[in-house]
């Protein structure tokens, strides 16, 4: 979860505002000293735009919301995740890691 906070660049203190818990609480999460009730890991999921089975380990896929774009832009984000995929497989294929 720190991962993804970070990533979002976000404080402690905003996530736990946006979910409705204190920033303890938040700190608690990512350090895997306690765990989110059903309602807040929703919260969450929706925060930073990753399936509960993502938070909870379960999945490692992400997934990304492009139901507001137009299928022209749909088209241009699956083209780039398709040579973003290539170029990760060419890469350790030719033994650059």
């Amino acid at each position: 979860m720190k991962q993804l906070r970070e990533a979002k660049k976000l404080t402690q203190t905003q996530v736990a505002n946006y979910v409705g818990v204190s920033r303890s609480v938040i700190s608690a999460y990512e350090n895997d000293m306690r765990y989110p009730s059903y309602e807040i890991l929703i919260r969450l999921s929706t925060l930073f735009g990753v399936s509960t089975d993502y938070l909870l380990g379960i999945e490692d896929r992400r997934y990304l919301d492009i139901s507001e774009l137009s299928d022209q832009e749909a088209e241009a984000v699956y083209e780039m995740v398709r040579l973003f995929k290539l170029n990760h497989s060419t890469t350790y294929e030719g033994g650059i890691a």
